[in-house]
């Protein structure tokens, strides 16, 4: 196995660079130490799962199948040559009902991150933000009108105050704003799916009709590496806990 995966492989640098032995100390809440069926390691559940983001396998049957058959795959997840991978439907269930009702995926997610600041692989002195529309899999004509809570801009107004701390450093005016630019509503009259409640319909020039959810990252620029992810619907502004936690680990870039 060693000599059939170039020692430039991609997985290598990936398996180099991060220590996920976390993860079974992380996971073993969710586990019965001794009254359950064979289950799947939990390291080769999420190392799988990282094969299919990297790879953009979006399919996990297809997941388990190139697992079986890729050398590189089953090497960075673990396996030997004659081992079979997880089978797909394993993968899934897991999936729904053991990290469900939990924050498992955020916590790897900061882990990661915490060690690729650690290796120097983040640089922390531009970052990029950008969103992207994933669409629902729900009848666009399944709909009804519902008040939406609108969340006050209050991030916004700090970003401001910041911006205005550092213009007065350079000995610069403060931007002239309205007063009311970021006051928010209490609520809004907004078309919700009945199946997908938590997306947000999309109706512009140019664009397909139809509810989206909306993802927003943002990558550090030294090494591309991902500091922030988030889904939600797409006509709230959100902060996650991922970006609060950035903002402690890199003053720099919270700056």
């Amino acid at each position: 196995m060693e000599q059939m995966v170039p020692e430039n492989h991609f997985l290598r640098k990936v398996d180099r660079a991060v220590d996920f032995s976390f993860i079974y100390n992380l996971c073993a809440p969710l586990y019965c130490a001794d009254n359950a069926r064979p289950t799947v390691d939990p390291e080769i559940l999420f190392r799988m799962l990282l094969v299919g983001y990297l790879y953009g396998i979006k399919s996990e049957a297809r997941l388990e199948e190139e697992s079986n058959y890729s050398i590189a795959y089953k090497w960075f997840c673990g396996l030997d040559l004659t081992d079979k991978a997880p089978d797909a439907t394993t993968i899934s269930q897991d999936r729904r009902r053991r990290f469900q009702d939990n924050n498992i995926a955020e916590e790897i997610f900061n882990e990661i991150l915490r060690q690729c600041v650690a290796k120097g692989l983040v640089g922390g002195a531009t970052l990029y933000t950008d969103s992207t529309h994933i669409k629902v899999r729900a009848n666009k004509h399944k709909k009804k009108r519902a008040e939406v809570a609108v969340t006050p801009k209050a991030y916004l107004s700090e970003l401001e105050a910041q911006a205005d701390q550092e213009r007065e450093k350079l000995g610069k005016k403060p931007f002239d704003r309205d007063g009311d630019a970021h006051k928010g509503g209490e609520s809004a009259a907004r078309m919700q799916s009945t199946t997908g409640p938590e997306s947000g319909q999309q109706s512009r020039d140019g664009k397909p009709n139809g509810f989206y959810y909306s993802e927003h990252r943002t990558v550090d620029s030294k090494r591309n590496v991902i500091v922030n992810a988030y889904s939600g619907l797409r006509s709230v502004n959100h902060r996650s806990q991922t970006s609060d936690f950035w903002s402690l680990t890199c003053p720099a870039a919270a700056a």
